[in-house]
């Protein structure tokens, strides 16, 4: 089974997250200094809460928080990484301007972990079926 860790479990990231929960991925998350009825929303969706240094045992990390947010998620996935071992694909979900995804770029330099830069069009998932659409490439 996958593990996929989502950073910023928001209106969008919790949604996404129940979505890969119903497709059979394990989903985790941190809630480091979040509020308790983000803490609520995680676990009814499915999502397991970890500890931080956890999320380094993903298969991928999607960061899925505000552009304004990017940069210091990059950092605080960084912080939690150790520092031999498994490297998972950081995948940032924010819309950013070129010069902020070179920047979690260099975050991300010389640790192994492969930096995706992605967006997501459209609204959260519904319970109707619908998915935004995710576009992402490999960057650098």
């Amino acid at each position: 089974m996958r593990t996929i860790a989502i950073l910023g479990v928001g209106a969008m990231g919790s949604a996404i997250g129940q979505r890969l929960v119903e497709h059979g991925a394990r989903v985790v998350t941190s809630l480091e200094g979040r509020s308790e009825s983000t803490a609520a929303r995680t676990q009814l969706v499915g999502i397991t809460i970890v500890e931080p240094t956890e999320l380094a045992k993903a298969d991928i990390v999607l960061s899925v928080v505000p552009p304004s947010a990017a940069l210091d998620t990059a950092r605080f996935m960084r912080e939690h990484l150790p520092l031999r071992g498994v490297s998972p694909a950081f995948l940032d979900l924010n819309a950013v301007s070129p010069s902020t995804m070179m920047k979690i770029a260099d975050v991300f330099r010389d640790s192994g972990v492969d930096v995706i830069d992605g967006t997501i069009i459209g609204t959260p998932p519904r319970s109707d079926g619908y998915d935004p659409t995710i576009v992402a490439r490999q960057f650098g």
